[in-house]
């Protein structure tokens, strides 16, 4: 009975049927070879050895042989495998190496052309700054009267030149400030000092534009914090870009609160306002740089989407978090926290 055929015909089916792996083909080929070899040496044995002693006794040595044989193989086979597996190995990590080499390299160059960058722009921005301090400085004397009267026309022009050049002032200053932050040139100046007066004083900056608008500036600064522990510098700059942002987008008329509080280990400040709010889609875009209003609100409003990043960045560096809530046509709310620091 020739029972091998359909047995190794299934084997060989089996390898050829698809993608086998090579170890399932050494399985496969192993098994195959040793039916047919422990089949056909019986039968050999059996034709040659008549003697039942001496026939048990080849089967014996037989089997032996066969699996000091096997074993060797399996052994080359496995040792082969082991081989590969280092070369294998070995080039990988001459791969992971070089492209680790490549990416250190790739970084390195980046970071000295963001460095590069950051002292360009800040160097630029003291080169424009300096002329335009003296549009400035002379737009105010002219209008002061100093250099003699002046008619409406030319006090109306003087105006929006000084206006102009305050804000354009203001850019530079918020690139700047962002070019230092940047390049790392910026760290925290931790020392004490009020909050109280730090928050009044920033909203006293912006004393002239209220009235001229009708706008109200309401203070509710608990207990406590005459004398806390943070960048003075920083804070007062998130305070005046919170506050430029209430007042530019409130209407004549319009209310801003300032809320400053103390919850558990951390000093939480908030600035609100009653003008033209926003999407609810739209705060998520608020604090990305260059972020832009629609196209109507930036012709009316202006601005380049500096502040609210630069605040945020600054707001991150002490350790705290900011966020924004509001409502189409009910205004908004800017809510940020730091810790509060006994290191000073």
């Amino acid at each position: 009975m020739r029972w091998w055929r359909p047995f190794t015909a299934s084997v060989r089916d089996k390898v050829e049927s698809g993608p086998v792996s090579g170890a399932a083909r050494v399985a496969l080929t192993y098994l195959s070879v040793s039916a047919l070899y422990i089949y056909f040496s019986d039968r050999a044995l059996r034709f040659f050895i008549r003697e039942p002693d001496l026939l048990t006794a080849a089967q014996t040595y037989k089997g032996i042989a066969f699996v000091l044989i096997s074993s060797l193989l399996i052994y080359l086979v496995v040792r082969k495998s082991d081989r590969e597996n280092v070369r294998l190995l070995g080039d990988l990590d001459a791969k992971v190496k070089e492209r680790t080499a490549r990416l250190e390299e790739a970084m390195l160059l980046a970071e000295s052309s963001d460095k590069a960058k950051s002292e360009f722009i800040a160097n630029m921005s003291h080169e424009l700054k300096t002329p335009l301090n003296a549009i400035i400085g002379f737009s105010e004397a002219m209008l002061s009267g100093i250099y003699g009267p002046i008619n409406e026309r030319h006090r109306e022009h003087l105006g929006d030149i000084l206006l102009s050049g305050e804000r354009l002032l203001s850019l530079i200053n918020d690139v700047l400030d962002l070019a230092k932050l940047e390049s790392g040139s910026a760290p925290l100046d931790l020392r004490g000092f009020s909050l109280r007066e730090l928050i009044r004083a920033s909203g006293g900056l912006f004393r002239e534009k209220m009235v001229a608008h009708a706008i109200t500036m309401d203070y509710k600064i608990d207990d406590g914090l005459d004398e806390v522990v943070a960048d003075q510098k920083k804070i007062k700059q998130v305070m005046i870009n919170l506050l430029s942002n209430a007042i530019k987008f409130s209407p004549d008329g319009g209310k801003i609160s300032v809320t400053a509080r103390r919850l558990k280990d951390l000093i939480e400040v908030i600035v609100a306002d009653t003008g033209i709010g926003m999407e609810e889609d739209d705060i998520p875009k608020l604090f990305q740089p260059f972020s832009r209003l629609e196209p109507s609100l930036q012709k009316r409003f202006g601005g380049a989407g500096f502040g609210l990043f630069l605040a945020k960045r600054l707001v991150e560096m002490h350790g705290g978090v900011i966020s924004a809530k509001g409502k189409k046509g009910e205004g908004t709310a800017f809510t940020f926290s730091i810790p509060i620091r006994g290191d000073v």
